[in-house]
């Protein structure tokens, strides 16, 4: 019986890891103002994402209004700082709404 409980969690690791190194790879090749705005969502958003902010409803349709509003707040970032410096502002900016 322990055996097989330490397999299911050797399984559930590789699982992760191989879902850390899809995210790892599809990082890589986004552009950077597309990224930034994904982790700008990620980390400031506390509205409901089905409910409120419609992230949620449009999937990874940059042409909708709440992906498009994330983008053009991250290009504007992009034109003031680097992505890396946007992003460590980015929870004191969450503290303040």
């Amino acid at each position: 019986m322990a055996l097989t409980v330490a397999q299911a969690r050797v399984e559930a690791a590789r699982a992760a890891l191989a879902e850390a190194e899809a995210e790892l790879e599809a990082r890589s090749t986004r552009p950077v103002d597309v990224q930034l705005a994904l982790d700008l969502h990620d980390q400031v958003s506390h509205r409901c994402d089905m409910e409120y902010c419609g992230w949620g409803w449009e999937g990874l349709d940059w042409s909708g209004s709440a992906h498009q509003r994330w983008l053009r707040a991250a290009r504007e970032l992009l034109e003031l700082t680097d992505a890396d410096t946007a992003l460590r502002v980015a929870p004191v900016v969450r503290r303040l709404l």
